[in-house]
């Protein structure tokens, strides 16, 4: 009797704990690994060295210009690119010897070679938007070209194949086109073409040198730098080349543009207080921020993409707005309820049932995710919640006290939902 209970309750365990990987997987699968273009603003990442014989080092910081926070400290490392969901960064070290690419995770950990060419340069890496592949440029067939490869490293390819110097790649959002510097022409322009390397275009068509790309989220704008007006300034152009304009009139340098994740700013850096700085401004050009404001050397910014996740709401709203719900069906426990018992149990009075306290918040916790919310705060507590749940027979409710031990337990599963419910756990939808 007693090893078919033990069999019955495995079996049960086993049950639930395939129900929550299923829910998760689902609710993950339905956001793509380029949601972030567009997306919502996060860090900035950039590089930065004293001027006394330092060596550059990778930084992020808040986009106010608050909370700087260096990542990297072994030689020099350059050039971070954010993935597209956010999570990790692609930079350019000379600890290896030459110049490598290597990735890192958001906080600095986790620092791994993805090339490994010793004798050559690796530079300027950039991200698919799926965040499956990175193009670069290397000098390792005898001059500058562009070559894409696996995110893990593997196989690397060569795109380009010109004589000239062919540098500085931009991977557009939607991820079919690679935009790039090119000297091929006698002076640098920006080019686009197929992730392949086939139709090369000349987009600037300019007797000034531009370089340094960058595609607006929506993939109908590129930043750029040029000399044209006699110093460096940044630029943006309709991505068919058209409607060339600058957004920077300092009279002295400013370059390295790039959008912001949600398209309403640009980072970008500037020698117009006499020091190089990273600074911010409006996608218009106007309103310009300096964000670093110290005596270092700091360029390249890189901004880092958010997934824009919705904000939860409270569990008076998904009782009150049943027409709002993204189901038709959930699964407590090991029970699966369809929405009309859903919305019944929200009704029910709790009269001290301590599994009805946390079936009021799991429902609420499961429909926010299904409707966009973020689940990283609260997929350990769910899973904890159906385990709680999946030990009684039948379905809700358990008529369970909150003062006993498995009361206790309930009541504090629910208290984790609850603040998840209420925003307390996701930044910027605080109440």
């Amino acid at each position: 009797m007693n090893s078919n209970l033990t069999k019955l309750a495995r079996t049960n365990w086993q049950i639930i704990w395939m129900i929550t990987f299923a829910f998760f997987v689902s609710l993950l699968s339905s956001i793509p690994a380029d949601a972030a273009f567009p997306g919502a603003n996060g860090k900035i990442a950039f590089e930065s060295r004293d001027l006394v014989g330092g060596v550059f080092q990778v930084y992020v910081m808040d986009a106010d210009g608050s909370n700087v926070t260096r990542l990297t400290d072994a030689a020099s490392n350059e050039r971070p690119a954010w993935s597209p969901d956010g999570a990790k960064i692609a930079f350019v070290s000379s600890r290896d010897a030459g110049g490598e690419i290597y990735i890192m995770n958001a906080d600095g950990s986790n620092q791994t070679r993805l090339t490994n060419t010793p004798a050559s340069s690796e530079l300027f890496p950039s991200w698919s938007a799926d965040g499956s592949k990175i193009t670069f440029e290397s000098d390792r067939d005898g001059n500058f070209e562009i070559y894409v490869m696996n995110a893990d490293g593997t196989n690397q390819t060569r795109i380009t194949n010109d004589p000239a110097f062919d540098a500085f790649p931009a991977w557009s959002p939607d991820g079919t086109k690679i935009a790039f510097t090119s000297e091929r022409d006698g002076n640098r322009e920006i080019y686009v073409m197929n992730t392949d390397g086939t139709n090369q275009t000349n987009l600037t068509n300019n007797p000034a040198n531009e370089e340094d790309s960058d595609w607006s989220p929506d993939g109908s704008k590129i930043l750029f730098t040029s000399d044209r007006t006699l110093v460096f300034t940044v630029f943006v152009m309709d991505s068919d080349g058209s409607n060339q304009t600058p957004l920077t009139d300092s009279g002295l340098a400013d370059s390295s543009g790039v959008f912001s994740p949600d398209g309403t700013k640009i980072a970008f850096l500037s020698a117009r207080t006499g020091n190089v700085d990273i600074f911010s401004m409006d996608a218009d050009g106007t309103n310009p921020i300096n964000l670093t404001n110290n005596s270092d050397y700091d360029i390249n910014p890189d901004w880092q993409p958010l997934p824009n996740f919705n904000c939860p709401h409270p569990k008076g709203f998904w009782k009150e707005d049943p027409s709002a719900w993204p189901v038709s069906f959930l699964t407590l426990g090991s029970q699966l309820y369809t929405s009309a018992e859903l919305l019944s149990i929200l009704n029910s009075p709790i009269r001290g049932d301590a599994s009805l306290i946390l079936a009021h918040q799991l429902i609420s916790a499961k429909l926010n995710i299904a409707n966009g919310s973020n689940p990283a705060p609260v997929s350990l507590a769910i899973s904890d919640a159906d385990s709680l749940l999946s030990s009684f027979f039948g379905k809700l409710p358990y008529d369970v006290r909150p003062s006993t031990a498995t009361g206790r337990a309930l009541k504090d599963a629910a208290d984790t939902l609850s603040n998840y419910n209420q925003g307390e756990l996701t930044p910027g939808c605080e109440p």
